[in-house]
């Protein structure tokens, strides 16, 4: 009995794994995805900056224009920052806290015909600042609210689970006003995140 019981469970895992591997996508099959995951930031252009642990979700549409290329509109919500980067003015270390609802514009390559479950991206990152507080303090009015960036990426799919794993550098500098500039100087963001998404097939 156990013999028997144990080669069922064999064969399942089998057909499971061969049904895994030959999950061929046809051109303009479409997939709604819903994650979540977390997200490391730091800033870049001012010293001693620690990274910052935030979350992220959101949800993300695949539109596939072959079985190995495919575009990613992603739409997420972000809690980003710096620890105890040194301020340029008063050299004193400051902590930042910023919230973001970004858009993501994302060109996916599937390149390997036998392992279409692994994927490469980059595309346009843009975000939109909601909240940030500097020290405990308000500063939203003092920062430049829109972001703009590079995401580069790598993804893995294990049945309708997807893992994704990027990293984004914004061109754009945080500081607004020659207030925040003086305290900030060049600072922008850089963002790791890593996230899990569950994939529905739509079309």
């Amino acid at each position: 009995m156990k013999k028997v019981i144990f080669f069922t469970l064999l064969a399942l895992m089998a057909v499971t794994n061969i049904k895994a591997q030959s999950n061929e996508r046809d051109s303009w099959d479409i997939f709604v995805m819903p994650k979540v995951g977390s997200c490391y930031s730091n800033f870049t252009g001012v010293d001693n900056g620690e990274f910052k642990f935030g979350f992220i979700g959101g949800l993300q549409v695949e539109v596939f224009f072959n079985p190995q290329l495919a575009f990613d509109t992603e739409i997420s919500f972000s809690h980003q920052g710096s620890h105890n980067y040194i301020n340029p003015a008063t050299k004193e270390p400051n902590d930042a806290r910023l919230n973001y609802l970004n858009m993501d514009y994302l060109l996916r390559v599937y390149p390997f015909k036998g392992l279409n479950r692994f994927s490469l991206y980059t595309g346009i990152h843009g975000g939109d600042m909601v909240w940030c507080k500097i020290d405990n303090q308000d500063k939203l009015d003092y920062m430049n609210k829109g972001d703009i960036g590079i995401p580069v990426g790598i993804g893995y799919e294990f049945g309708h689970f997807a893992v994704d794993a990027r990293y984004i550098y914004s061109f754009r500098k945080l500081a607004h006003d020659d207030i925040a500039k003086k305290n900030m100087g060049d600072a922008k963001l850089m963002t790791f995140a890593l996230t899990i998404g569950y994939k529905i097939q739509v079309f």
